[in-house]
């Protein structure tokens, strides 16, 4: 109840005047990061439609509405929306999320060649805002969702651990606070996929804690504590001590501003025979020429190399893989399959709910933003 200085003694106690109480937004910005591949925009799309179900969902500019009409026709027919490839090329979208205090929260997301998000430090141009680099977008935002992708195919040039740390280093570096501000939500997509759901059978995955230090691509020397060193994250000992895995405190506090999800836009079903299934399947085209990529490299089985060649799935560090040269339209989406989002709206709720409790010290940009 009472705080003592370090002059005073125990039995002189005084109150310490408890932090003033910032101000929270009128409008939240929230800002959505990730690699090629990753599903920035099958998630924006996706989150769209559930918003506009729920009769939340407000946009306000042409790009969108064009970006977004142009997006859902695609899903409509089972195809995905064809990566930004163009180096230098940036188009920004956002919508408006109505919440039901009558607040609002602005959701947007830079469509930009994979080579600037590698770079925090990479310059582009903008005449409609003041951002100039990726850094400068990330720290005009209250919160963050990192969306990382796990699958093999999917990695990048340089481990995510690597990655990660120069965008946050540059963070901190341009903002001069250290942890910094933001509240983040790292969501770990494409839990669909049959790769990745048979993962999530294990125990060891059964929070996503576990998944996100290996894809880190570091092994065992990246701790949860590493994300410490850049955010408020407050990590908790499970309370089953035979688990050695740590995980982060479930809500958002003034302590706690990191959380973790599992993510999938179009989640698995059953089929009438029990198997476990997801609406995102392999192109026919691509399943052949898997299927005869395979049959060629067959070898004698006594005297096969696989075991030694088989990649580590977690290995996102080697140089000879490169995103650019995967098949944007390799997976299409079967329209007739039951559709059962996770984690779509969620990590949304996290963050709003973490920055109306105790918000973070943001500098304004906005005139309608009373949070200065």
């Amino acid at each position: 109840m009472f705080n003592t200085k370090a002059n005073e003694t125990v039995n002189e106690p005084v109150n310490e005047p408890s932090p003033k109480p910032r101000p929270i937004p009128s409008q939240i910005r929230l800002g959505i990061w990730g690699f090629h591949h990753a599903g920035k925009s099958v998630y924006m799309l996706r989150l769209y439609e559930y918003l506009l179900n729920e009769g939340k969902i407000q946009i306000t500019d042409w790009d969108t509405e064009e970006y977004i009409n142009n997006g859902m026709e695609l899903l409509d027919r089972g195809i995905f929306v064809s990566p930004t490839a163009t180096a230098g090329k940036k188009s920004k979208y956002s919508y408006t999320i109505n919440n039901e205090d009558g607040s609002n929260t602005e959701l947007t997301f830079l469509d930009i060649a994979g080579d600037i998000l590698r770079d925090p430090y990479h310059d582009f141009l903008d005449e409609n805002s003041q951002e100039n680099t990726v850094v400068d977008y990330l720290l005009q935002c209250h919160g963050i969702i990192f969306l990382l992708s796990p699958l093999q195919e999917d990695k990048q040039t340089k481990p995510y651990h690597t990655l990660l740390m120069k965008l946050f280093i540059a963070m901190q570096r341009k903002s001069g606070r250290k942890p910094l501000e933001q509240y983040v939500a790292f969501g770990i997509t494409k839990i669909d996929h049959p790769e990745v759901n048979q993962k999530l059978l294990q125990e060891k995955y059964q929070y996503p804690e576990q998944m996100f230090l290996e894809m880190l691509g570091k092994g065992p020397n990246v701790k949860l504590q590493w994300l410490k060193g850049f955010f408020h994250a407050q990590i908790e000992k499970p309370k089953d001590k035979s688990k050695d895995n740590p995980r982060l405190n479930i809500n958002p506090t003034r302590e706690n501003r990191c959380q973790l999800f599992y993510i999938s836009a179009f989640g698995t079903y059953k089929d009438s025979d029990g198997n476990v299934k997801s609406p995102v399947i392999l192109d026919k085209e691509e399943k052949q020429k898997s299927t005869t990529s395979k049959a060629e490299s067959e070898e004698d089985p006594i005297f096969s190399t696989y075991e030694q060649d088989d990649p580590d799935p977690y290995d996102f560090g080697k140089e000879n893989i490169k995103t650019e040269d995967i098949n944007p339209n390799k997976y299409k989406i079967d329209t007739e399959a039951p559709f059962n989002p996770i984690n779509i709206f969620s990590p949304i709720e996290w963050l709003v709910r973490g920055i109306k409790s105790c918000p973070p010290n943001i500098s304004n940009t906005s005139s309608s933003d009373s949070n200065t």
